[in-house]
């Protein structure tokens, strides 16, 4: 349904930061889905820090 919509999925995992360049380098939006737990905060903080970094 979103690739109909022209969304493409990138996946990277929130406690490893190469794995968030590796997937938000060349993309203009990201979208944060992550469950609640005790780093959360923090892993927002890197997924955001590492979008801005990308242009994201």
């Amino acid at each position: 349904m979103l690739a109909a919509l022209g969304v493409e999925l990138a996946f990277g995992d929130a406690g490893d930061t190469d794995s968030l360049r590796a997937a938000m380098c060349g993309v203009s939006k990201v979208a944060v889905i992550l469950p609640n737990g005790e780093n959360q905060l923090t892993m927002e903080k890197r997924i955001f820090d590492v979008a801005v970094e990308c242009g994201a």
